[in-house]
């Protein structure tokens, strides 16, 4: 499943749940079904096109809450570990000094589309190479733009979840 399509499902299973704590009677992979075809449809995919109308999550167990089933429902078919987003710092502005774990939480979640996504190029250091696996767009630290590297000490482990490392 490609990045687009793990967003929407991951955006679908948040929805159904929310939903299901609102008391709707629906089962949870039927709602979320639901919800991803909708989402396609508005943006020109094909109906039927969910990844739910294969693959049924399956029934929530009473004993979950809420939190936890949307913990479950980001983890992928890969088997990469649930974010935990409880430990995700807040939106809040940053610059060149600020701690690693807000440059992660803006560049993973709360501006991304700020941060240029290198993880898919050689020389990122996800990929052995010695650069950075994201670069801010305007912010410089020094003559360089300000980068993040997966690698580094200073990454929390639920940016290496979010990311697969």
């Amino acid at each position: 499943m490609d990045k687009d399509r793990l967003i929407v499902a991951q955006v679908a299973v948040k929805a159904a749940v929310e939903l299901k704590t609102a008391g709707d009677a629906a089962p949870l992979g039927e709602l979320a079904g639901q919800i991803q075809d909708t989402i396609y449809s508005l943006a020109g995919a094909p109906l039927g096109a969910s990844d739910f109308a294969a693959a049924p999550a399956p029934a929530p167990q009473v004993s979950m809450s809420p939190e936890q089933m949307v913990n479950n429902a980001f983890t992928t078919q890969s088997g990469q570990a649930p974010v935990n987003l409880a430990a995700v710092p807040e939106a809040q502005p940053i610059n060149e000094n600020s701690p690693a774990e807000v440059l992660w939480a803006n560049a993973l979640f709360h501006a991304p589309g700020d941060w240029y996504d290198n993880t898919g190029e050689p020389r990122a250091s996800k990929n052995g190479g010695k650069g950075p696996d994201f670069r801010h767009k305007t912010l410089k630290q020094g003559q360089y733009n300000l980068g993040l590297w997966i690698k580094s000490g200073d990454t929390p482990d639920w940016a290496k979840n979010k990311l697969g490392v």
